[in-house]
């Protein structure tokens, strides 16, 4: 059984040791299409970003016309 402080250590030599991510081509969250690099690959197309904004208008001019 590993004291407290063991633990610690071994925690502490993990982090030093772990590398940071790799930047991996990034995929739009919507449509898969690969896009740029990117740390963390959050991302979204021009396509996507202009088909959720124009449902996002007509939704709201719904609501309006309601």
């Amino acid at each position: 059984m590993a004291t407290s402080k063991e633990t610690t250590e071994s925690a502490a030599e993990n982090r030093a040791t772990a590398s940071p991510p790799l930047e991996k081509p990034a995929h739009c969250l919507l449509c898969g299409q690969i896009g740029p690099v990117l740390l963390y690959g959050h991302w979204v197309c021009d396509h996507c970003k202009n088909v959720v904004h124009a449902e996002a208008l007509a939704k709201k001019r719904q609501i309006i016309k309601e």
